[in-house]
């Protein structure tokens, strides 16, 4: 979140807005950015195609229609909260969706939805969202310029520009030593990223077995090169890119798309199919190539270098290798999951999700995270698949909800500025083992508004985090705040599953792969992990769970308490608003226990015995 360069901002004041929205898509678009401040998977133009797509799938036999009232609901609860798209359909939202009835009027439903869908075209839509964020950025409302570049990114990257794409335009644009100099700027920038079909070229450095089906190369415009042509023999010098003795160069031509990485990609995708073609004849040693190309775009005069992106996989917080070294050490020496079948699961939930880290193929991703998923929660008979699933894991994700966002807020101030923010927790007396965490919390409670305002004079060249801040402060000033909050992200989270859940049926179903999968696999990843570690943080306590089922009975009862205890609030002061963090117990084994009596006894330790 911090401006690289502010040299040629003549007025930070003025410009503040703009720099708001500058700073708020970097983080938008960085790969590692907590998923509450991401953008959604699909927003309402493509939750309208989704919806459409559903009942197609519906009406082929492909998928039960009962998956069908989740998705309206969810349609019906976006467009509601959604300007740009309300105003666009001018009609009450409502006369759209038939509720219970739609399952068995599919055909009414359907013309009803594709109404709308004419109504919010993603390109039309892009442009009132475009407008809207213009009249934002000139009147400095932050929470509308919030909400729409979620949705401006959103929209974008489900019509086929990449995130790569944009963050770069990004970065080059507000953080590097082009002048932005008015608000008026962001309409230069919107140009920039617009979704334009332009023609690419990509140069690949694959291995010399290739060669040996060239003829079939050439059904997919793709051929063998003798040598580079010689406009891109300096770039290629410059990054090392030649073919070895058992490597040739390919090239890939007639790729229309919109940026030199979505070009990239389309271009591989081309690669991938025809291995996958050639292993069904020839299994043992599949072709590979080199994750370096040369892309070449119409109207570029210079050729660029595109690397592999990252797998979805990868776009996670991880800890560094000296904790995470430790972490596991802890575990395997704690760990108390000691049911024969469990154990068996736990296993093979830990190859599986190693797996997912080392293969490329998203639709691999996701079927293999979702069997993870399916693995770690018990089955229940009196429950079908998804429902227990979200009965079972939403207890736990709801619990480490607000201890995240807050961590996520430590983070960030640290990163800032360590030293004032040190000095400004320091004036905030709480001893905790996770202290510094919780006085950011109490940071935000109602009697630490001068301390905040003391805060806000030194952030005025990080809007971004000033205005998050003083947003989590209106969330923390009210239980019926945080009871929203924590009901909204709820419902979001159920609805996100259940999209998994649809994604994996459709993959196995109809080999479709939908645009937002990237995404999905993200939060796959993320709820997964969620689980194994909370699970295991029970397994390795004192508390000597033995068992998933006993662990998810063990979070149903706590978030139970949890939400009894928010409800018992009247105001939130500074002494209750620990509450709602819901603080990890300090993690003592048994072995610790039993030593600390000892020593309380005047006895010797069990590592002396």
């Amino acid at each position: 979140m911090k401006l690289k360069n502010i040299s040629n901002w003549s007025d930070i004041t003025a410009l503040e807005a703009l720099l708001f929205f500058a700073q708020r898509l970097d983080e938008l678009l960085f790969d590692y950015t907590l998923d509450t401040y991401k953008s959604p998977a699909l927003n309402p133009p493509f939750l309208c195609k989704e919806a459409l797509d559903l009942i197609t799938e519906i009406e082929a036999g492909s998928i039960d229609a009962q998956n069908l009232i989740h998705v309206l609901e969810e349609l019906e609860w976006s467009i509601r909260n959604d300007p740009a798209a309300k105003q666009l359909i001018g009609l009450d939202v409502s006369s759209f969706f038939l509720g219970e009835e739609a399952k068995n009027q599919l055909h009414k439903q359907r013309n009803l939805l594709e109404i709308i869908q004419k109504s919010i075209q993603p390109d039309i839509y892009l442009l009132r969202v475009q407008e809207d964020l213009l009249i934002a950025l000139n009147n400095n409302k932050k929470n509308d310029i919030n909400r729409l570049s979620r949705t401006w990114v959103t929209t974008l990257t489900n019509l086929g520009v990449t995130k790569k794409h944009l963050f770069q335009t990004t970065e080059k644009f507000f953080f590097s030593n082009h002048p932005v100099t008015s608000t008026e700027d962001a309409k230069r920038f919107f140009l920039a990223c617009m979704p334009v079909i332009h023609s690419f070229e990509v140069y690949f450095i694959a291995k010399k077995d290739l060669s040996k089906f060239s003829s079939t190369l050439s059904l997919f415009s793709m051929e063998i090169l003798e040598a580079l042509p010689e406009d891109l023999i300096q770039i290629a010098e410059e990054h090392q890119f030649k073919a070895e003795a058992d490597e040739i160069l390919i090239k890939v031509s007639n790729i229309n798309s919109f940026d030199i990485h979505s070009g990239r990609r389309e271009a591989e995708q081309i690669l991938d199919r025809v291995r996958d073609l050639i292993l069904l004849y020839s299994h043992k040693k599949p072709i590979t190539w080199s994750p370096t190309t040369i892309v070449t775009q119409c109207c570029l005069e210079s050729p660029v270098i595109a690397i592999s992106p990252k797998s979805s996989v990868q776009m996670i917080s991880d800890l560094r290798p000296g904790i995470a070294a430790s972490r596991l050490q802890f575990m395997l020496e704690n760990m108390s999951i000691t049911d024969g079948n469990d154990r068996e699961r736990f296993d093979r939930i830990v190859d599986l999700h190693g797996l997912c880290a080392l293969q490329d193929a998203p639709e691999t991703q996701i079927l293999n995270l979702w069997i993870c998923i399916e693995s770690i929660i018990p089955s229940e008979p009196s429950r079908n698949k998804i429902n227990n699933i979200i009965q079972t894991a939403s207890p736990l994700l709801m619990l480490t909800y607000i201890r995240r966002l807050i961590k996520n807020l430590l983070r960030d101030l640290l990163e800032w500025n360590k030293k004032v923010t040190r000095q400004t927790l320091k004036k905030i007396s709480h001893e905790s083992d996770e202290w510094s965490a919780i006085k950011v919390l109490m940071l935000l409670s109602p009697e630490h508004e001068e301390l905040r305002k003391e805060l806000y004079s030194k952030l005025d060249d990080f809007p971004l985090l000033r205005h998050r801040i003083f947003f989590l402060s209106e969330i923390f000033s009210s239980k019926d705040k945080v009871q929203n909050l924590l009901g909204e992200h709820k419902k979001k989270v159920e609805w996100q599953i259940r999209r998994i859940y649809r994604t994996r049926n459709l993959l196995v179903h109809s080999g479709r792969t939908p645009s937002y999968l990237s995404t999905l696999i993200e939060n796959a990843h993320d709820y997964l992990d969620s689980m194994i570690l909370e699970i295991l943080e029970l397994s390795c306590s004192a508390k000597r769970i033995s068992t998933f089922r006993q662990a998810y009975e063990l979070f149903h009862l706590q978030h139970n308490h949890y939400e009894k205890s928010i409800k018992a609030l009247t105001n939130i002061t500074f002494e209750n608003i620990a509450t709602i963090y819901h603080s990890r117990p300090p993690r003592k084994t048994v072995d610790e226990i039993y030593d600390n009596h000892n020593k309380l006894l005047g006895g010797t330790t069990t590592t002396e015995q």
